[in-house]
């Protein structure tokens, strides 16, 4: 009955210890997983962020060259208005 026993005890230590090997690999496939879906987020963010950028500095730009129409035509009338 003795030797039955180590016998099971050997198994169950043995199964434990599988167990705590497939749990760690698990953990692993999570966190490679997790990290993984946390990078494309990041890039995702990254490319908007650039993207709002880009486009906030076409707006300014284009602003700017609006601006600039403006103060041409303004130009143009005042020097009409001076001349007539």
């Amino acid at each position: 009955m003795y030797g039955g026993q180590v016998f099971k005890l050997d198994l169950v230590m043995t199964s434990v210890i599988i167990l705590g090997i497939l749990a760690g690999i698990m953990y692993l496939a999570v966190l490679l997983l997790e990290r993984f879906i946390n990078h494309k987020k990041y890039i995702k963010k990254t490319l908007e962020k650039k993207k709002c950028i880009y486009l906030y500095n076409e707006c300014r730009k284009n602003e700017a060259k609006m601006e600039k129409g403006k103060m041409k035509k303004m130009k143009k009338k005042k020097t009409i208005k001076v001349l007539h």
